[in-house]
């Protein structure tokens, strides 16, 4: 008898639930547009990004709204911008032009109601730029075009006019007209500005804003273009029995090295290997351990340095082959 309770206990609670879902209103389109969106305010205007914001409607239905913006008068609105938030950021402005706003709310049946109330805004230039982030720098001597480059992060301000590249060939140097070497619009730059191999350079990177505002300095970067390593042996398209180990002729300076062999010049890799070398221009010998090569096919060989960072090598060597054919 308890059960059979409970069970049409559940069965009424199914129903009143059912019940109520029908009693539900649909949002229906009656004609009217929304209400006018109240309380518009500007919440910052600096550096030529302003902040608007206002309170939401109310009403049911409302899909978003629609964001106009002048320049100099009220005479002239043109929507900037649609947001179903109920605040708008706008950027990349001009720092002695004054901006009026005004604001409309939209439904989801493509009804839209009278503006607000008109704010106007003048973002003046007032903050120095924030420092770059996570700069790095990498020398380079790939091809037959020796450069340092250098990457770094945007700190997000949207009134960055360029970045300012200084150079020295000392460490700790000043910022100033002396060391400043050029100028770039983009989040990276390429020195090719009379580089000399092994000869250490040292950058800092300054954020410049439209109104002539500069940021503090990065931390300071600092590599050097290494000479190619040379491979030794195997010479280049030798023909030679298995062998212990590869001979190479460093570059000429302390470095990280990678030495890698290929069974076509583009991929096809079949061993790597890692080390260091503190000597310059030395010929040493690199341990061939667990490679597996067989007769009568030729292989590539190449090597890499390394010095900042184990990502992006500093020097590359020639491609070298030579072709495997057991000696009886």
């Amino acid at each position: 008898m308890c059960s059979i309770s409970k069970y049409l206990i559940f069965i009424s609670l199914i129903t009143l639930i059912s019940c109520k879902r029908d009693l539900v209103t649909e949002v229906v389109n009656d004609g009217i547009p929304p209400n006018i969106p109240v309380g518009l305010t500007v919440v910052f205007a600096v550096d030529g990004e302003v902040k608007i914001e206002w309170q939401r409607n109310n009403e049911a239905g409302i899909d978003g709204y629609n964001i106009y913006k002048a320049i100099n008068d009220t005479m002239n609105f043109l929507k900037t911008g649609f947001t179903k938030d109920n605040f708008f950021y706008d950027d990349s402005l001009e720092y002695d032009t004054t901006y009026f706003y005004r604001v409309t709310a939209t439904d989801i049946f493509g009804l839209e109601s009278k503006p607000s109330i008109i704010v106007s805004a003048k973002p003046v230039n007032k903050y120095k730029p924030l420092r770059v982030r996570e700069p790095e720098i990498n020398a380079r001597n790939w091809t037959d075009t020796i450069k340092i480059v250098l990457n770094w992060k945007p700190s997000g301000e949207t009134d960055i006019k360029n970045y300012l590249i200084y150079r020295s060939d000392k460490p700790g140097f000043d910022i100033s007209s002396k060391t400043l070497l050029d100028s770039s619009v983009s989040f990276t730059y390429s020195d090719t500005t009379n580089i000399k191999i092994l000869k250490q350079y040292f950058y800092k990177i300054v954020a410049q804003d439209k109104g002539g505002l500069t940021s503090r300095s990065s931390a300071e970067l600092t590599d050097k273009v290494l000479d190619k390593p040379l491979p030794v042996f195997p010479a280049p398209n030798d023909t030679v029995d298995y062998f212990g180990e590869f001979k190479i002729k460093t570059a000429g300076a302390a470095a990280r090295y990678k030495l890698i062999v290929k069974t076509n010049p583009f991929t096809g890799t079949i061993f790597e290997k890692d080390f260091s070398s503190n000597l310059g221009h030395t010929q040493i010998s690199v341990p061939a351990s667990n490679l597996v090569m067989d007769t009568y096919k030729t292989y590539y060989w190449q090597i890499f340095t390394f010095t900042v960072n184990d990502f992006n090598p500093n020097s590359i060597s020639e491609l070298s082959k030579f072709t495997i054919i057991h000696k009886q």
